[in-house]
């Protein structure tokens, strides 16, 4: 049984609202007779995106594919004045602030947990006019003191 080969006794993922992905690790792990913990599970959108910037999460913007998000949001560090932004576009542009229906996604490039941020030296961005991507080509860790 994986259970026992890798010690395990549950596992933590990080869904808001998503029933689909909620209900495949509740699935999976009744299989295999896991606990599945689900702290974010409702959480509300704007409640998280505050949070995330209280507590000194620094993320980027990796891919858009919404209205009101265009191609200078890719790369971009979601800061305190970003979040107000982001929240101004959600009301205007009616999508989910914290992208759990794909609008965007994000990369963590610095956190609490980290013991050295990541530093992205060299990039690239794809722009189709209504969708886009933020590759990251070339980074290294910094120190965090």
């Amino acid at each position: 049984m994986q259970k026992k080969k890798y010690s395990i006794e549950g596992i933590v993922h990080g869904g808001i609202l998503s029933k689909y992905q909620k209900d495949n690790f509740s699935l999976i792990c009744a299989k295999n007779n896991l606990e599945v913990l689900s702290p974010l599970w409702d959480t509300k959108p704007e409640s998280y995106m505050d949070e995330l910037v209280k507590e000194n999460f620094q993320y980027i913007i990796s891919s858009v594919s919404s209205d009101g998000l265009n191609d200078s949001w890719l790369g971009k560090i979601i800061d305190k004045n970003g979040l107000g932004d982001l929240k101004k576009l959600q009301k205007q542009f009616r999508f989910n602030l914290n992208f759990e229906g794909g609008e965007a996604e994000t990369f963590v490039i610095n956190c609490p947990l980290f013991e050295k941020s990541l530093f992205i030296q060299d990039s690239s961005t794809e722009w189709d006019g209504y969708r886009g991507r933020f590759e990251i080509l070339e980074a290294k860790l910094k120190d965090n003191a």
